[in-house]
């Protein structure tokens, strides 16, 4: 994630910013459950964002309610007033993996977090191994609870 910033001019009150990353889909951002970023009194705005190919900046109507992707590039009209799409900077970076070995394949096991669906998904990479015999084992767990990992 990085800091993404921004100066509106000719706000109306109640408007806010939306963003959007884009990585595949366009994801709101940072998440859909935080999706509007305020406009300070100096007209200017920031948030985190996670790192997409290309950024989109709304400038929303209060009423608005962004979906958490979309398949297309956002568009100005209706609830949103002004739109803004910039490139995104600097080499993508690929999610960091934990490879394993199972039935034949290469498989790399996440590591980090992900907010695909819509939702933030604190991925470990020890929640998936395979043991000395060759059987997969997945494990579901609490974040914050603690068990015996058996590898």
């Amino acid at each position: 994630m990085d800091t993404i910033s921004g100066r509106v001019s000719g706000a109306r009150p109640g408007q806010r910013i939306v963003i959007y990353a884009m990585s595949g889909p366009w994801w709101v951002q940072p998440w859909p459950d935080q999706p509007f970023i305020p406009i300070q009194a100096d007209s200017t705005w920031s948030a985190t964002s996670h790192l997409g190919f290309k950024y989109a900046a709304m400038l929303v109507d209060p009423g608005y309610q962004p979906p958490p992707t979309m398949d297309v590039a956002p568009s100005a009209g209706g609830s949103v007033a002004a739109l803004a799409i910039v490139d995104g900077v600097g080499k993508p970076q690929i999610a960091p993996t934990v490879p394993i070995k199972f039935s034949g394949y290469d498989w790399g096991v996440r590591t980090i977090a992900s907010d695909r669906g819509g939702l933030n998904l604190p991925y470990e990479g020890d929640n998936a191994w395979v043991d000395p015999e060759g059987a997969l084992h997945l494990r579901i767990r609490k974040k914050g609870i603690s068990g015996p990992v058996r590898r």
